[in-house]
């Protein structure tokens, strides 16, 4: 297929291919880079950059009387010359979108559309403290959405040493209230997600991630990425992928060298923390007690006040003590059941021939499921046990893919009919 590339006169870039009849179109403006699906949008993305703040100069009356003290109200402190920041303070940096440049360049077989964006060092002008620069790289001959781009990479190199936060927002995303539970994740991080028509894969860059905040009710997610000096460079799968809800709705996690991919189950877990509480202290309060004491009742002449002390406990004061506690729910991502591996690149699907498997090193053991009329002499849990359908195969050897499978419950004859990518 094709690939076609525009040029507008407003400097908007166009790449756009149809895969079986469906148009799939980049759009490339200075704010957004906006994903088409047959004219409607599925994904729009930006790039926000932070920067790390220690302190500033009170060199102003505004310096000194308006910003400072907010920065106090924040955990920060002055001295007589100074306004210093909390610590590890971050703080979103100024595109200029103005200067924000969109080129491309060809290629042999391909090229590359290039989106340059500013980031003032400190408010809306003056100097940069660096650019995000967003590759992406397209052949001009595509057989599939999941190549559409190639390559998606972002750089930014800043000009300085201060430590940078860079945070990847995707907006107007479809169907992320179906398949995922508003929220924000600080671990056990997926490296690929599914929303609607988009898909997301982090590869190698997943162990960058500090965490992924999701928000179903206006179709968001922010990922924000550790805080690092110097150069950061992230290679990301970003994509309008062919079309498999079971694909997309699978969690890949990685467990050393083998990656497995199962269905998605969100559970509730507390969140403990320390918060600061008052109680009572207790001590011991004195008090007297006057008696007025008469010895010729009832005419009350000779009469005397009686005065006496008791000591009794009561609550002499307040303290404050920190109290470890549920302070919170977050949603956490787990496997609820293993449904597939990705060896040597490929993604073995279970659910696509009727097969549960186990992988030990280089040895993958398969069982076989019951066909639809509920045929089959094996159990289905992946365990290839004597006397049920399956087979073992070695992914070391050479087109380990092609094995032949035998087994009537099944309407394949090859391991390669289970592997989708």
């Amino acid at each position: 297929m094709a690939v076609e590339l525009k040029k507008l006169i407003s400097g908007i870039i166009i790449v756009l291919a149809v895969f079986s009849g469906v148009i799939i179109k980049w759009q490339f403006d200075k704010d957004f880079i906006t994903l088409y699906r047959e004219g409607n949008i599925i994904a729009k993305e930006k790039w926000i950059v932070e920067s790390e703040r220690t302190y500033f100069n009170l060199d102003s009356w505004y310096d000194k009387n308006v910003k400072c003290p907010k920065i106090e109200s924040l955990g920060g402190y002055k001295t007589a010359t100074r306004c210093y920041y909390p610590p590890d303070y971050f703080e979103q940096l100024s595109r200029s979108l103005i200067n924000t440049k969109i080129d491309f360049i060809n290629l042999t077989d391909e090229f590359i559309v290039r989106k340059s964006s500013p980031n003032y060092k400190y408010g809306t002008r003056g100097a940069y403290a660096g650019f995000v620069i967003e590759s992406f790289t397209f052949n001009n001959e595509v057989e599939s959405e999941e190549e559409f781009p190639k390559e998606y990479i972002v750089n930014w190199d800043p000009k300085d040493t201060r430590n940078y936060k860079l945070v990847w927002r995707i907006e107007n995303l479809k169907s992320l209230s179906d398949k995922w539970i508003s929220g924000i994740i600080t671990e056990d991080f997926p490296c690929s997600y599914g929303f609607g028509n988009v898909k997301i894969d982090f590869k190698d860059e997943c162990n960058k991630l500090e965490k992924v905040e999701l928000n179903s009710d206006t179709n968001k997610v922010y990922f924000y990425f550790k805080k690092q000096r110097g150069e950061q460079t992230f290679d990301i799968d970003f994509v309008d992928p062919i079309q498999d809800d079971d694909k997309l709705t699978l969690l890949e996690i990685k467990e050393g060298d083998i990656t497995k991919f199962c269905k998605r189950k969100i559970v509730k877990e507390d969140v403990y923390g320390y918060t600061t509480k008052e109680r009572d202290v207790y001590g011991t309060c004195i008090y007297y007690l006057n008696q007025t004491i008469c010895s010729d009742e009832p005419i009350n002449k000779s009469c005397y006040i009686n005065t006496t002390e008791r000591k009794i406990g009561c609550v002499i004061g307040k303290e404050s003590y920190q109290s470890y506690e549920v302070i919170g729910i977050k949603d956490i991502q787990i496997c609820d059941k293993v449904v597939g591996y990705k060896i040597n690149n490929k993604i073995i699907n279970f659910s696509k021939c009727g097969i549960n498997c186990m992988r030990n090193n280089d040895i993958v053991s398969c069982d076989m499921c019951p066909d639809e009329d509920g045929v089959s002499d094996a159990n289905c849990d992946g365990i290839l046990q004597s006397g049920e359908s399956g087979f073992k195969v070695d992914i070391s050897k050479l087109n380990w893919y092609n094995l032949k499978i035998k087994a009537d419950s099944v309407k394949f004859t090859k391991l390669r009919d289970c592997v989708v990518k």
